[in-house]
């Protein structure tokens, strides 16, 4: 590759490096500069010496990759130091290896048992050949360190054509991984402290998007550092992913800092540029004794002072969030203290006996007799306005949809069959609510059963919802994992703190449906034969963007935001003033229930299922055709969670009663102002609404905390609409119809 066109990959590479920089100063300080005991010499922060702070390793069985060299060589060296039973140094050369383990053990005040195996991350067979070379030779493994890495290479691909280097440092320990993965497994028989410590770096943040990421030819297309960054993110994810699936095992990322070792020597023809950049680094690299010490801790630091599936900076730090520093609460009050010490069902029957908070166990109150009212649906006078549904081909891919159900149930148990299945009519469909208390404990819960039920149910949702709804979706469940770290709480609120329940039996011929809920995700499906009803639904976060970890730069809910400040700053002032109801977020004006503590400024959230919405705000019909194009893109991003086609016979039926919508609006319109929006029509009615803090301590409501629902008015929630135009099917026993 030519030197200019090398020149301005890297410049788009690294400039990616900087924005993070620029957006996030204090994590990209803690993750190339000094440690607060560095600069003082030792005098103030945590410290980590290794031959001091290192347990005791009697016993355990340890795997590096690449550790004739640089940090793994220092790791194998220190951890050599505390009597582990054996320590597996892989690395590609022979003669290199053995100079390194020379090398260690002359370093030592007593030898230690460590051994060579080869190892290019590269080549499949390789790793295939080093996993079988360990199996025949140990039953144990007790802690793996995925080490190696390389960098700066020019464009190239490794033996099975995978980009050079997210074919090395990441798929091939992800092969290495799951071929040792059974004995790491059969190790926790033995020991309960099983880890996995994979390196990172900073260098994640200059990622391209997932679909670049997964595209060989995409990355083949970017300089070398969009390249490499592509693999570091990937690193990151994986170890997040590998403490999801299992969580008995301890697996974290660790990002060393900038480290002066042999990957930058290895690298100098990545280009100009790229070298340039490594002069001007080098008087900040730390010596890979000091850069060592992150991954040194994250593999024989006490297991209880990390966070599965945790990403950690210089040194031994958890990375670090700007909501910490400005928001975060005081963690040591009773609330949280507690609260860390309880899982989802403890801290619900906590709430209920306790009534604290009191106005929270209030509104609970007031929606278990809101639940006693039959369902009419939400309405503008009470009246529900009929003809407004039809039976449709929609095109959705039921089969799919019922195969992933089937497979579902080929997993469970009797008990958990019995758990899981309602009647189709069954009440309990309307139970569903956003805090993060579990309220209505039925269907199944992901982070209480394996794995493989897990998968399953998360097929049954890709396979109804868009793809870029089901990408939401996940998002809003890694922000809210993301906020149960913040808080210390990820018993109570981590991705997988959701409930799953079946509604009617699943057919492709006849009406069914599923309800998925939680803190801050909501989905209620309805299906009929190619039909969808997604409705009702709530989306939130808090925050609405992930700044630290794995998933950083993980955000929801900014498009919609940006879209309705667009389309209220973008009306003339008179269409501004008829759309603004109240100009402050807890107006003086408002009457009592227009705002509670709770909902805040939302009309139609959980168990508001009858809820009466007059029409307000400014009629739809007097907007221009881009103030029009606007607000429908707006509700494009409302009706994500439906497919592709659904999602535009959806936008048609809204068009049809185009005269008949209004956008309503409250607060301000400034670019900094939080505010609150409505979109109302016969047969649509959206809610978007920035919030005080719940978790974090902002008293006001900030634009990081996000509120969003979508009803169907006039009884089309849960599909109810449109069953009367349903042919009903006579019950099994012959004396009641179901559905």
């Amino acid at each position: 590759m030519s030197h200019p066109i090398q020149c301005f990959q890297d410049v788009v590479g690294l400039g990616a490096l900087a924005s993070h920089a620029i957006r996030h100063p204090l994590d990209f300080h803690h993750s190339v500069g000094p440690s607060l005991n560095e600069l003082t010499g030792g005098l103030l922060g945590p410290s980590f010496d290794p031959e001091r702070d290192t347990p005791d390793q009697s016993g355990k069985i340890i795997f590096v990759t690449g550790g004739n060299t640089g940090l793994g060589k220092e790791t194998v060296l220190q951890l050599a130091r505390h009597r582990p039973e054996r320590i597996y140094l892989a690395a590609r050369t022979a003669t290199k290896a053995q100079d390194a383990i020379t090398s260690i053990q002359e370093a030592l005040p007593s030898p230690a048992d460590i051994r060579h195996i080869p190892l290019d991350l590269a080549s499949f067979a390789s790793i295939r050949a080093a996993a079988e070379q360990f199996h025949s030779e140990c039953d144990r493994l007790d802690t793996l360190i995925l080490n190696a890495g390389t960098m700066g290479n020019p464009p190239s691909l490794t033996e099975e054509g995978y980009e050079i280097h997210i074919g090395t440092n990441h798929i091939g320990h992800f092969l290495l991984t799951k071929l040792l993965l059974p004995t790491l497994q059969h190790t926790l028989s033995r020991s309960p402290d099983v880890r996995v410590i994979t390196l990172g770096s900073l260098a994640g943040n200059s990622a391209p998007s997932y679909d670049v990421i997964t595209s060989t030819s995409g990355l083949m297309a970017h300089g070398w550092s969009t390249r490499y960054g592509a693999s570091k993110a990937a690193n990151a994810l994986f170890a997040a992913e590998l403490a999801r699936r299992y969580p008995e095992i301890m697996s974290v990322s660790v990002h060393p800092g900038t480290v002066g070792t042999d990957l930058y020597q290895h690298s100098k023809q990545a280009g100009p540029l790229y070298n340039l950049s490594v002069a001007l680094m080098s008087i900040f690299l730390r010596s890979p004794r000091t850069g060592a010490l992150t991954q040194i801790w994250a593999a024989s630091a006490p297991r209880e002072n990390l966070v599965n599936g945790g990403y950690y900076v210089p040194i031994a730090a958890k990375g670090v969030s700007q909501y910490e520093g400005d928001y975060l609460p005081d963690l040591s009050i009773p609330r949280f203290q507690v609260m860390r010490t309880q899982d989802a069902h403890e801290y619900a029957e906590a709430f209920k006996t306790g009534r604290i908070p009191p106005w929270l166990h209030a509104l609970y109150m007031h929606w278990r007799d809101l639940l006693q009212e039959p369902f009419k649906g939400v309405t503008i006078d009470g009246n529900v306005r009929p003809n407004l549904f039809e039976l449709q081909d929609e095109q959705i891919p039921i089969d799919n949809i019922v195969a992933a159900t089937t497979h579902l149930f080929s997993l469970l148990s009797n008990d958990q069959k019995q758990k899981l299945c309602y009647h189709i009519d069954s009440p309990e469909w309307r139970t569903w609510s956003n805090p993060e208390f579990l309220l209505s404990d039925k269907g199944l819960r992901l982070d209480e059963v394996n794995s493989s039920i897990r998968s399953a149910i998360l097929a049954i949702l890709q396979s109804t919802l868009s793809p870029e709804g089901y990408d939401k979706a996940l998002k809003a469940m890694r922000i809210n994992h993301f906020l149960g770290e913040l808080v210390e709480s990820p018993r109570v609120m981590n991705e997988f703190s959701y409930n799953f329940v079946l509604f009617g039996n699943p057919s492709t011929t006849r009406p069914w449906g599923w309800s998925f809920y939680g803190h801050h995700l909501c989905l209620n499906i309805f299906l009929y034969k190619n039909q969808i009803i997604a409705s009702p639904w709530f989306t939130g976060a808090e925050p609405n963007e992930i700044d630290s970890g794995p998933y950083r730069g993980t955000r929801i809910l900014h498009i919609e935001e940006a879209l309705g400040l667009k389309l209220m700053q973008s009306l003339p002032n008179h269409l501004q003033s008829k759309a603004q109801t109240y100009t402050q977020m807890k107006d003086p004006a408002m009457p009592p229930g227009r705002w509670n503590r709770d909902d805040q400024r939302h009309l139609c959230g959980a168990y508001r299922d009858n809820r009466i919405v007059p029409n307000e705000g400014v009629p739809v019909s007097l907007f221009t055709a881009e103030q029009k194009s606007t607000l429908y893109g707006i509700l494009e991003q409302y009706l994500l969670y439906l497919p592709a086609y659904s999602r535009a016979l959806k936008i048609s039926q809204v068009q049809r009663y185009e005269s008949e919508t209004y956008f309503s609006w409250i607060g301000g319109f400034a670019d900094t102002d939080p505010f609150y929006f409505r979109i109302q029509s016969p047969v649509v009615l959206v809610e978007f609404d920035h919030h005080s803090g719940v978790f974090l301590t902002n008293e006001e409501p900030r634009k990081f905390h996000i509120h969003t629902l979508l009803r169907t008015p006039n009884a089309g929630d849960y599909g109810v609409a449109l069953k009367p135009l349903i042919p009903a099917v006579e019950g099994l026993n012959g004396k009641e119809i179901v559905w």
